[in-house]
């Protein structure tokens, strides 16, 4: 739009869009504020203005959301990287031992860090001195969200994202062996309904998918013929591609695509702009622990650098992430949001959960009335199955980050009972019963809190895995072998307990084993 050159389809129509202000912003202007919101997404909050010191030493909302992206990409199966369903649900077919998700990636989903996007953009609120919740935009409300402008930049970023996971995982396509496992610890009489293959007006019920199969009603020509999988299986073929992921850059001296080249250099830029869990690792190596006198405090990783003089290091540490199950549909549609604390829960409204110093992430159930949507008088029908169904979704957020500016830094705590009120080390040993007195949760819908009798399929659980983070910056961290911590949460409303199933038998956390 406000280009001269493109062509008028109505002659008596000018397609030309004059703007009130100007819209040209001079180059030195845009470099400069370019650099400070990278910079600011690399260490800080996504706020850059009120970026300090101190907002940095409590670990931050931004930490936990660069924390997801890398592992997000490490994830084999594409149906364990798209969406929140129940872990063992996707295609029906639950990982098997020896899988590389099987311990790691049950509950994280791309899906999950785009709900989160849609809220932190347009999110519910209630304002302390105001009865009444509204949106502060529409981007958290599913029937309007798409006409905010930044839904169309949000969603290119997903596809991108969706794209740099093809061209990690180029083998990865349609599975003709999705069948259960007969040993699986897994429910396998609870198929998810969203996996039911009901049929559409284009294709029959209990079709196969196959490649092959054309995608109605989307024409790639004017002979009537349609789209595929297989023919959109690069985007270059839709006419565009992301910064790089340009293929033709790599070419082998035959003239062949250079794979391996590509991904190294795909590898390092990935791990340059989102790898915070190798950003906190590298900083807790390089810096001192509590109580060492000549120490180099926690800073910025391009300030220690300059201090230690020290190259960064292969590092196998423990890692800690929140894995949360719920009922898509708890509250009859209406969107929620459940907040996770490393701290006391504040007094303050609700509204102020984000601003808070012992907030570190969150998972975003992005729904609506079934009522609200579809063609018909009784709204959309396939959300009213998955209502009747009782389909469950799943999320997960990133600790590691926050428990070692809390350990580095000493921050005090105000525990429950007679807990640990600061943590003595980044072990489970230290970690479990630090954050058995100091982890809490809450739920928020339209900005007021929800009681937890209104959720009961809500489990919380925390697990403690390890993570593999490389000096060399063209291999992509790894995060494996989770187990859940039961102890952090059994009895607690909404904590899930061993008699939750969230985890394989084999696969629970006990302290002193």
């Amino acid at each position: 739009m406000g280009d001269e050159k493109l062509e008028n389809i109505d002659p008596f129509k000018d397609l030309r869009i004059t703007p009130s202000v100007e819209y040209y912003w001079p180059g030195d202007l845009k470099r400069h504020f370019e650099k400070s919101i990278a910079k600011a997404l690399q260490d800080y909050r996504w706020d850059p203005v009120n970026n300090t010191e101190k907002v940095c030493k409590n670990g931050n909302l931004t930490a936990s959301l660069r924390g997801a992206f890398c592992p997000l990409l490490t994830i084999c199966k594409f149906e364990d990287f798209a969406t929140m369903r129940k872990p063992g649900y996707g295609a029906c077919t639950p990982p098997k031992k020896g899988d590389k998700n099987y311990k790691a990636y049950a509950f994280n989903s791309s899906e999950n860090l785009h709900n989160n996007m849609h809220d932190w953009c347009g999110g519910p609120v209630t304002k302390p001195d105001f009865h009444m919740a509204s949106q502060m935009g529409h981007m958290a409300h599913v029937p309007l969200a798409a006409f905010d402008p930044i839904f169309w930049v949000h969603h290119s970023n997903v596809d991108r994202l969706i794209a740099i996971w093809q061209i990690l995982h180029q083998d990865s396509w349609f599975d003709q062996d999705s069948w259960f496992d007969q040993d699986s610890w897994f429910d396998q009489d609870s198929c998810d309904i969203r996996d039911e293959d009901m049929g559409t007006f284009a294709i029959d019920r209990y079709h196969p998918d196959k490649p092959s199969d054309p995608l109605r009603p989307f024409h790639k020509n004017g002979q009537g013929g349609y789209w595929t999988s297989a023919d959109a299986r690069e985007i270059t073929a839709l006419g565009y591609t992301y910064p790089g992921l340009e293929k033709w850059n790599y070419v082998n001296a035959d003239g062949s695509y250079d794979r391996a080249g590509h991904i190294k250099v795909l590898n390092n830029s990935l791990n340059l702009d989102y790898n915070a869990p190798w950003d906190a690792a590298q900083k807790a190596h390089l810096t001192g622990d509590p109580g060492e006198r000549d120490g180099i405090k926690l800073a910025r990783m391009a300030s220690l650098k300059g201090l230690t003089k020290q190259d960064p290091v292969d590092l196998e540490i423990d890692d800690y992430v929140v894995n949360v199950i719920y009922e898509k549909f708890a509250l009859g549609g209406t969107s929620f949001t459940i907040h996770v604390f490393v701290g006391k829960v504040p007094d303050e409204h609700p509204s102020t959960f984000q601003d808070q110093s012992t907030f570190v992430g969150q998972v975003f159930n992005f729904s609506t009335e079934p009522s609200s949507m579809g063609n018909s008088p009784s709204g959309c029908q396939n959300c009213r199955n998955q209502q009747e169904d009782r389909a469950e979704s799943t999320g997960q957020v990133v600790l590691t980050n926050a428990l070692i500016t809390r350990f580095k830094n000493q921050i005090p705590h105000e525990p429950e009972g007679d807990g640990p009120r600061t943590l003595a080390s980044m072990k489970p040993e230290d970690v479990v019963p630090f954050l058995k007195a100091n982890f809490h949760w809450r739920v928020t819908s339209m900005g007021t809190l929800v009681e937890p009798e209104r959720m009961p399929s809500l489990k919380v659980s925390v697990a403690v895995g390890k993570a593999n983070h490389y000096a060399d910056r063209s291999k992509l961290s790894e995060f494996h072998d989770y187990k859940g911590a039961y102890e952090i949460t059994e009895g607690r409303p909404g904590g899930a307990g061993s008699n939750d199933g969230m985890y394989p038998p084999e696969d629970i956390y006990r302290s002193g084993t």
